[in-house]
């Protein structure tokens, strides 16, 4: 007897639509009305959060993150499926026509303020990406992989964690300017005229 795999249970766009309400957080982290729409951020009136639907790669929404706008604190559903999925995923696999580099963040307020000067980036929503995350960007067909991970000790650890475990990807890491912690922190224009890069190598598969 064959064990059937549970199938997962999709965000429905009935609950989504609850949440579609804008709030000035999110201009005030940079957010333009484009981005809020393309990637269907809202607000959760009762939680008082912040809202971002987390895609698989074909765009089923599998949960929502919320970020509270009263404390700093991020609110996930009750799930397991974070360390599963990317955040920008499906949008970057939507737009590969003319994406030649991703940015990898960790929080999804970072990859949304990329996407709004079309730096392409997805989001780990945690410091250090999981196995599976690396395997999504390991299969992703794009050469340049960007660390835009926090500048701290965490998100160091995490850029160097992606860094071995990438195959077949040039992948660079972003200096940031002195005292900036996030990609939310640079300018329009520091995000526009490009990065002071470190090179960390060129990943390639053991035969």
């Amino acid at each position: 007897q064959f064990i059937e795999q549970e199938k997962p249970q999709y965000i429905t766009d009935e609950e989504g639509e609850s949440y579609r309400y804008t709030h000035p957080y999110m201009y005030k982290r940079g957010l333009d009305d484009k981005v809020i729409d393309y990637f269907d951020i809202g607000f959760d009136k009762i939680k008082q959060a912040i809202t971002f639907p987390v895609k698989d790669k074909d765009g089923n929404v599998l949960f929502i993150q919320r970020r509270s706008v009263q404390g700093k604190q991020f609110l996930n559903d009750e799930t397991k499926l974070k360390g599963e999925t990317l955040f920008g995923l499906h949008e970057v696999y939507k737009n590969l026509i003319w994406i030649e580099e991703v940015i990898v963040c960790e929080s999804p307020i970072d990859a949304l303020y990329c996407w709004k000067h079309r730096r392409p980036a997805v989001a780990q929503m945690q410091a250090s990406p999981t196995l599976t995350q690396i395997e999504l960007l390991n299969k992703l067909p794009i050469t340049r992989i960007i660390s835009g991970h926090d500048n701290d000790e965490a998100g160091e650890r995490g850029a160097q964690k992606l860094g071995k475990e990438l195959k077949n990807k040039m992948y660079f890491r972003i200096n940031f300017p002195e005292g900036k912690k996030d990609l939310n922190e640079f300018t329009n224009e520091e995000l526009t005229s490009g990065f002071d890069f470190s090179l960390y190598g060129f990943n390639r598969k053991n035969i």
